[in-house]
């Protein structure tokens, strides 16, 4: 309803762990103009928290007091067009912030195609999973994964995923065979 709610976190319990999670948007303007900036929540008016990475980083620092765990939801990036591009500098800077605050684990969404998996500062960042129940794509934007993510107390332990291509606007499950460039573009980075 306000800005103060839009960067609390949600928290959950699951197998007597603490989890919670924060969610941000960070989108340039659109092509045809929409500005997400809109949407960001004031004092007195509903809406999104926007991954300014100094509140980022004060948001997870006041949800680790909270939980054993958090984790990040990051909405960011440029969506897919006839060029693909890389991870943007506002994608990288929040996803750090939120890692080097405590955040156990960044996920990414909005360029509706695979971007790298990073282990960061002991954290990981999957930048974006592409597109999971979505039609209307060519190409390289049919290439998903389903991430799974071992977390414990002490954080991020472990991931692996599972390649999923996009068919007639549902997921199936694959094998790296079948897709497009699945391996080049998840594979680790090391900063």
């Amino acid at each position: 309803m306000n800005a103060s709610q839009a960067h609390q976190p949600v928290i959950l319990e699951r197998n007597g762990l603490r989890l919670a999670f924060l969610a941000y948007a960070n989108v340039p303007v659109e092509d045809g103009g929409f500005d997400a900036r809109t949407w960001i929540a004031t004092d007195y008016l509903p809406g999104i928290a926007w991954a300014y990475p100094e509140l980022v980083k004060a948001d997870v620092i006041a949800a680790k007091k909270e939980a054993d765990v958090v984790i990040v939801l990051l909405h960011s990036g440029y969506e897919i067009t006839t060029i693909i591009p890389g991870i943007s500098q506002d994608q990288r800077l929040a996803a750090y912030a939120a890692i080097d605050a405590g955040a156990a684990l960044v996920i990414g969404s909005h360029p509706h195609f695979l971007q790298p998996i990073e282990v960061y500062h002991g954290g990981l960042i999957a930048y974006s999973l592409g597109n999971f129940v979505f039609d209307d794509y060519q190409g390289i934007a049919n290439d998903s994964i389903i991430l799974h993510v071992v977390l414990t107390q002490a954080g991020f332990r472990s991931y692996e995923w599972i390649p999923v291509q996009i068919t007639d606007g549902l997921p199936e499950m694959t094998d790296l065979d079948n897709t497009l460039a699945i391996s080049t573009l998840i594979a680790p980075l090391n900063p």
